[in-house]
Formats: C-alpha cells, structure tokens, sequence
C-alpha cells in the first residue's frame, strides 16, 4: 500500500535523488558562479561563504596557497573536499547519475528553475 502525499516527493526505491528548485535570479547567478551549492542541504551560498566553509571546516588546509590559487583551482579544491559546488560540478558530482535541467513558468509570469541528479548507487 503507498500513501500519497499532497506536495512530497517520495520514492520506494534504492536510487540516488536530489533537486534544487530556485527563481530566475537565483539559478543565472548560480549558472554564472556567483552562487554555489551546499553539498548536504542543497542550500545556495556565495563564493565567499564557500570560502569561510572551507577555511573553517577543513583542517589541512594552506591559507596562502589557497588564496595564490586561480578562480577555477578554488572551486575545484572546494568541490574536492566536498564544501561547496558551481552548478556544473554539483550536477556531475555522482559518476552514476543523470542530471536534468527544466525551467517553467508559472501562471503569474515567474521563471521557475528544477535542476537535479538521479540514478542508482549499486
């Protein structure tokens, strides 16, 4: 028997899933690497809340070379060490599964952004 809920996304199987849901402005900064996403809770932060993630939450790291580093080798080393991930990054982070990207627009005119990954982890 499977109960149904108004409004939940539930599954009985044994798949990987997640998806973050965000207006317009939010998923163009996000596209554009203004934003990140967090890699437990999904929530959006901006590369300089991801830096004080990483400076706070891993112990091995090296302040000054962090800082020497390019753009592009701070989010890899950000996304390598699970703090924080661009949108490319996030939605490729599980080898084994398939990503999607749909926008809608809702009755009122607002663009509506679905942004996921799913698949199995066996």
């Amino acid at each position: 028997m499977f109960k149904i809920r108004q409004g939940v996304f539930e599954t009985n199987s044994s798949s990987v899933h997640s998806m973050i849901m965000c207006n317009d402005k939010e998923y163009k900064k996000l596209d554009n690497g203004e934003l990140f996403i967090h890699p437990w809770n999904e929530s959006l932060m901006t590369f300089n809340e991801a830096i004080r993630r990483y400076y706070k939450d891993c112990s091995a790291y090296d302040a000054d070379l962090f800082e020497q580093m390019s753009r592009e080798e701070q989010i890899e080393t950000l996304e390598e060490n699970d703090v924080a991930y661009s949108l490319e990054g996030w939605l490729n982070r599980h080898e084994y599964c398939e990503s999607f990207e749909q926008t809608y627009q809702t009755g009122s005119g607002e663009i509506i952004h679905a942004v996921g990954y799913y698949g199995n982890d066996y």
